[in-house]
């Protein structure tokens, strides 16, 4: 729930009120509706490191890439870095995501087609603790799912 902003809102106001800072999703893959109404509250992050709001559209479905669907394609689908904040003036919200994440025991390593470990042409711009396959591959989906929820919270 991301309650309305009334318009006459200070700065610090706005700030005070709930949202979501700067995150990747934990997971593989999040689906999100938007509605109309929504436009400006969903910002990600492009790889030049500046924030673009994610437009309304009518009928169409948002797909997240997830941070463990960016180590199974050894980066080739990258984490999108993401933020919701509050509009001025709009109503309150609801946001209903669907988090897809894999059995508990599944490791967290590339998919053979991909290839194995980082590959360094491709870069992430997210400030998020991805994994990383020097260190981090031989994780489970439970075990990293762990160690971002304890970082968080």
């Amino acid at each position: 729930h991301y309650p309305a902003t009334p318009p006459d809102a200070s700065a610090s106001m706005r700030n005070d009120l709930p949202g979501a800072g700067e995150h990747t999703d934990y997971g593989s893959v999040t689906l999100l509706l938007l509605e109309e109404g929504d436009e400006g509250s969903l910002e990600v992050r492009t790889r030049a490191g500046d924030w673009q709001r994610v437009p309304y559209q009518s009928d169409t479905l948002l797909v997240n890439v997830g941070d463990l669907l960016q180590q199974w394609t050894n980066y080739t689908a990258t984490s999108t870095p993401h933020r919701v904040s509050s509009v001025r003036g709009k109503r309150d919200r609801y946001s209903i995501a669907y988090f897809f994440h894999p059995n508990d025991h599944t490791l967290i390593e590339p998919i053979p087609q991909f290839g194995s470990g980082h590959s360094s042409s491709s870069s992430s711009s997210s400030s998020s603790s991805f994994l990383r396959p020097s260190t981090d591959s031989r994780l489970t989906a439970i075990q990293y799912l762990r160690s971002r929820l304890n970082a968080t919270y």
